[in-house]
């Protein structure tokens, strides 16, 4: 699956609300997909709005779902208002409903959306508060309450008491992302560095006819670290004309990390910044290059804007195409770079050589919608795809190329040197220096010493990767003593994930962040992150061990998610620690070890099974008989028609649910009998007799006005099909309604039994 659509189903399966509220530093602002592409894809045809008995739902996961509906459409769909129904859930005890809610309701374009999310400003909970503000700041531009929303986000920024920096942090956020960035400028002189950071992050989402460069400016020479970098990858999303300078100045940073990232990104536009000596120990000497880095600038910036400008517009006439889409953005990388700068030249060495390639290599690096026929100016292109790729962003990594051996032998003794030896600052910097000339093969390289078991030195991953790869940047800000830094980047890393599965090198990193790693919120998002890099190589080698892990943390959502992740993916090596887990004090973790368990297929640990039918938990009970039906057991079967007569309405409801996932014939007649139970258990058996059936009979029923069936009128309608079914198979006597109106009774009596 292409790397854009993965992106975008990926998306699809997040709540809008956490999107919204742990977008921060996540790298998905810069992915830069063409927008008549990604339009298309999000526009693509979806399911249909929830039944309403969904908002009543005793499951608070199933409420969510039918809120995500609304709150996960893209910003151009058209939506519904919320039904009535659902309006109660703005006061739903669980807030992770809540919060969904906000995003919904917003999103529905309800009448009273911006009335109701305002009030949600004050709620108990303060991810239901961050959720709200954030919602507030995807109105739009024409909302007639729009106004009111902003000056409700311009009093949140003086808030101080309790969670005070992080709702000024959102509201911060939330008016750039208005575009109100008048309000926006006091938050420049805000204590709070993450404040100025939120304020940063929104750069990249200014329309470029009306760019807040003094703000860039302000914040270009911020006092903190972080905030300088955000805003030197916030503007990659800039035109060349104004992204440079600001690069330029922070090449006069003090901070080490500030210049590597604006010498990245300017070199990747500019091959003459390379040669800026960004790691000069002296200021004198680097204040002496850029001085002749600025006027270098001013003699060839023109040139290099125009065909940056020139290959984006290229790219975009490409991607608008019918059948075209964005080269892959792993074959944009640094090396292409270098032939920017000559543009200015009219003939160029290497140009016949770069032309006659063969169109093998051409494709790889020609922006799609490119002939075949135009071979013949692959020279130009990849100048102008050099230019355009300064506005990739940095999460984008190179495709992995055959390493050399020498390369792999002069890496390999670097390593053991360093092993061996002591280490002060200057000889760490010097090692730097080596690794980062080995360019786009350090990473392969690395990758392959490592599956050779090669010990890799802390230093390379604190210091030398954070810059190669957006990846390791957030696996070495995973070991920051700072939550909010460490849970900004797992959410980076989920994203990189989702776009690409991490490799060998990266899971095993995880693997040992994870081990010191004690913040709940963090684990849950590593458990995504795993999850999302499920089918990958380096996956299926090294996440065992994370999955260990995650099902034994002390809190109980990391092990129910981690159940689900385990499932999903069938990690059949796990199941006796899944089967340990059917004990679990959590009934939802429980329940989730038990649905895993009968993921795994005939691995399945039915011991284990058999022995959660004795559970406490009834709801338990039913997903272990549904695990064993899965296995082929005959004691899965017994046990759901035992349950099938549970006193309690839940655990019936749950059952015909569990039957709906089966799919096999052979509990049709439980169905049937649960179209005269409760109206929950009544609804749960339609929504399960359709997926047995293969069709929806009760569709049928309806009135030749295009008026859907009652309740009444699909319950008769299935009853009617089912006594056709048994008589066409020669069956027993039709049960009379007689004999199911006396099913409650029958109940009771078999349970006494």
């Amino acid at each position: 699956m292409p790397v854009k659509h993965s992106i975008v189903l990926a998306v699809r399966t997040v709540p809008l609300s956490l999107l919204l509220m742990l977008s921060a530093g996540t790298g998905c602002q810069s992915l830069e997909l063409p927008g008549a592409a990604l339009a298309d894809s999000l526009n693509a045809p979806v399911a249909g709005p929830p039944a309403t008995d969904a908002f009543s739902s005793p499951r608070s996961t199933e409420r969510r779902e039918a809120l995500a509906w609304w709150s996960q459409a893209p910003a151009n769909a058209s939506r519904a208002a919320l039904p009535d129904a659902a309006l109660s859930l703005q006061r739903d005890p669980d807030p992770r409903v809540r919060a969904e809610f906000a995003a919904a309701v917003i999103r529905s374009s309800h009448n009273d959306a911006v009335p109701m999310v305002l009030s949600m400003l004050e709620d108990q909970e303060i991810q239901v508060r961050l959720a709200a503000i954030a919602a507030l700041g995807t109105l739009r531009p024409d909302h007639p309450q729009r106004q009111r929303a902003c000056d409700a986000l311009l009093a949140r920024l003086q808030e101080q008491s309790g969670h005070g920096e992080k709702i000024r942090a959102a509201a911060a956020g939330a008016l750039a992302q208005l575009g109100q960035w008048d309000d926006v400028r006091p938050c420049l002189d805000d204590p709070s560095w993450r404040v100025r950071l939120a304020v940063a992050q929104q750069l990249s989402t200014a329309p470029h006819d009306a760019l807040p460069t003094d703000i860039a400016a302000r914040l270009a020479n911020d006092q903190h670290p972080a905030v300088q970098r955000q805003l030197i990858d916030a503007v990659a999303a800039w035109p060349a004309a104004e992204a440079v300078p600001l690069w330029l100045s922070a090449l006069e940073s003090d901070v080490f990390q500030t210049r590597v990232a604006a010498h990245g990104h300017l070199s990747k536009l500019w091959p003459a910044a390379a040669e800026f000596p960004f790691d000069a120990r002296s200021a004198v000497e680097r204040e002496a290059a850029l001085a002749a880095l600025n006027a270098r600038w001013e003699q060839e910036g023109a040139t290099i804007i125009a065909a940056a400008q020139q290959a984006q517009a290229q790219v975009a006439h490409a991607t608008s195409q019918p059948g075209n889409t964005r080269p892959a953005a792993t074959h944009w990388t640094s090396a292409t770079a270098n032939n920017a700068a000559q543009i200015q030249a009219s003939s160029k060495p290497g140009s016949a050589q770069s032309t006659n390639t063969n169109t093998t290599s051409n494709s790889t690096t020609m922006p799609a919608g490119v002939s075949e026929a135009n071979s013949g100016s692959a020279a130009s292109s990849a100048e102008q795809e050099g230019a355009a790729s300064a506005m990739m962003p940095v999460s984008y990594q190179p495709p992995v190329p055959a390493i050399s051996p020498e390369t792999l032998s002069k890496l390999r003794m670097l390593l053991r040197t360093m092993q061996n030896r002591s280490v002060d600052q200057r000889q760490q910097q010097d090692w730097a220096l080596q690794l980062g000339n080995l360019g786009d093969d350090l990473l392969p390289a690395l990758e392959a010493l490592h599956r050779e078991r090669v010990p890799i030195p802390e230093f390379v991953y604190q210091e030398v990767l954070p810059e190669q790869s957006v990846v390791f940047r957030s696996l070495a800000d995973l070991s920051s003593p700072t939550v909010d830094v460490r849970r900004r980047a797992a959410v980076a890393l989920r994203a990189a994930s989702q776009a690409q599965p991490l490799s060998l090198l990266a899971m095993n990193r995880l693997c040992t962040v994870a081990e010191a790693e004690k913040d709940a919120l963090v684990w849950q998002t590593l458990v995504d992150v795993a999850g999302t890099s499920g089918t990958g190589d380096g996956a299926v080698q090294a996440t065992d061990r994370f999955w260990q892990l995650a099902l034994e943390h002390p809190q109980s959502e990391v092990r129910r998610r981690a159940c689900e992740q385990v499932g999903r993916l069938r990690r059949v090596r796990l199941a006796s620690s899944l089967a340990k887990l059917g004990d679990d004090t959590d009934s939802h973790v429980a329940r989730a070890a038990a649905r895993a368990l009968g993921q795994l297929g005939p691995q399945a640990d039915t011991a284990a099974l058999e022995k959660m039918l004795a559970s406490r938990d009834r709801s338990v009970r039913v997903e272990a008989a549904a695990s064993l039906c899965k296995a082929g057991m005959h004691a899965g079967e017994a046990a759901i028609s035992r349950l099938s007569y549970d006193p309690d309405p839940q655990v019936r409801m749950q059952v015909a649910e569990v039957i709906g996932e089966l799919s096999d014939e052979q509990f049709i007649p439980i169905l049937i009998r649960f179209l005269d139970d409760a109206r929950s258990v009544q609804r749960a058996a339609l929504l399960a007799l359709p997926k047995i059936a293969g069709r929806d009979i009760a569709a049928t029923a309806t009135a030749a006005n295009g008026t859907p069936p009652t309740i009444a009128e699909q319950v008769a309608a299935w009853k009617s099909w089912d006594n056709e079914r048994r008589l066409a198979a020669g069956a027993d006597e039709p049960a009379t309604s007689t004999e199911t109106a006396e099913a409650p009774e029958k109940t009771q009596l078999r349970i006494v039994q």
